[in-house]
């Protein structure tokens, strides 16, 4: 089974995507802001892929991508952006530290799971 990391400050968004993605057997580990998704990513070597949100209270995800790549086991581990946000600036600064995807919100689980299917 393939292992998602889902870093978003939402409970009800974090439920219902863990749900979709338990369903199309993915394991899901969640992560409620940054520092939480640093630490448990840290934890979880063995991610498939880390789906982040951008805004978060404390430490936001343009911020925790930018932390977890500069560890060497973080260099080609997928991550996906998963947001509000549309702003290119935002985007281009995503695509410079390896985001592979930029997905906005709302999105549905049975689309994010096509793309995760595709992606990995």
């Amino acid at each position: 089974m393939k292992k998602i990391i889902i870093v978003d400050d939402s409970e009800s968004y974090r439920s219902r995507i863990k749900r979709d993605l338990e369903a199309n057997s993915y394991t899901v580990i969640e992560a409620i802001n940054g520092e939480d998704g640093v630490k448990l990513c840290k934890q979880h070597l063995d991610a498939d892929a880390i789906l982040v949100d951008m805004n978060m209270p404390g430490m936001d995800g343009l911020r925790m991508i930018s932390i977890l790549r500069q560890e060497d086991d973080f260099q080609k581990v997928p991550v996906l952006i998963v947001t509000t946000e549309s702003s290119a600036e935002q985007k281009s600064q995503a695509k410079e530290l390896g985001v592979i995807a930029w997905i906005q919100k709302p999105i549905s689980g049975r689309a994010l799971v096509k793309t995760l299917n595709k992606l990995l």
